[in-house]
Formats: structure tokens, sequence, C-alpha cells
């Protein structure tokens, strides 16, 4: 009798992994917390006479932002510029 309630432990302990794999990774678990949704992104390096390790722009072609990182070597650090809303920048510049 103690050998059928191993097997019986066994066998449960089996059907509640099954269980547990199965919802770890059966459905997909989407964050709703962005309303706009993921950017599309273009990276254009470049070089400036005022940064010596060059300048990365970073243009987010579905939010229409545009930003600015460069590596600061002496500090050890990343400088990031705030974005900007090309929308509103080329918007102006047409005269609207």
């Amino acid at each position: 009798m103690k050998r059928s309630v191993v097997l019986w432990a066994l066998a449960v302990l089996n059907a509640v992994l099954l269980v547990a794999i199965t919802w770890k990774f059966g459905g997909e678990n989407r964050a709703q917390a962005q309303a706009r949704g993921r950017g599309d992104y273009v990276l254009l390096p470049a070089r400036l006479s005022s940064a010596p390790n060059g300048v990365i722009y970073i243009v987010d072609t579905r939010n229409g932002l545009l930003s600015a990182f460069v590596y600061d070597s002496n500090r050890h650090v990343l400088n990031t510029m705030p974005p900007i809303d090309l929308g509103r920048v080329l918007g102006a510049a047409g005269g609207q």
C-alpha cells in the first residue's frame, strides 16, 4: 500500500507541474501601459567638435521625437538630451 501512495503522489506532482508549465508559457502577457505603442527608431552617428566621442541622434519615427546621446569618457557617463517633438518644430518652420 505504501508503494501505491508514492505512485499517486508522483502522479499528482506531475499533473501540478504540467499545469504550472502550461500556465507559464501558454498565454501571452501583454503590458497595457503604453498607449502609443513601441516606436520605430533610426540611429544616426555624427561627429561634433564639441563632443570628442561623437554623438548619436535617435529619431523615433512613429512618435515624431528626436533625442541625442553623448558618452563622456572622462566621467564615464552617458549624457542625454530631452526629446524634441519634431512635428511641432517642423510645423513651426513651415509657417503653420
